[in-house]
């Protein structure tokens, strides 16, 4: 299993959102802040991490994802190329 920068941003970005969501629902939950959560209310929040590990999975094994899946090396090579051909300098004449 090859981890690119790519993936680990979104399981990061994944992860936030859904410790974040994790603190608002037992806040909610609740009525306590989160500075007076006991330890099975942070129990309930550390299942965060392997929740959001899900989505970045599904994309992963997703055989058609052009970013996470087994296309996504040569997609990246393809638009690499466009892009440099692109960047290119023309070879008209300037007046």
């Amino acid at each position: 299993m090859k981890l690119n920068k790519a993936m680990l941003d979104s399981y990061g970005r994944h992860l936030l959102g859904a410790v974040i969501a994790g603190v608002a629902a037992i806040g909610a939950l609740t009525g306590k802040s989160p500075v007076d959560f006991a330890s099975g209310d942070w129990w309930a929040v550390a299942n965060s991490v392997w929740v959001a590990i899900v989505p970045v999975a599904m994309r992963f094994f997703n055989s058609k994802d052009p970013a996470f899946g087994k296309v996504a090396e040569s997609v990246a090579k393809e638009v690499g190329k466009k892009i440099n051909a692109k960047s290119r300098p023309s070879k008209k004449a300037v007046k």
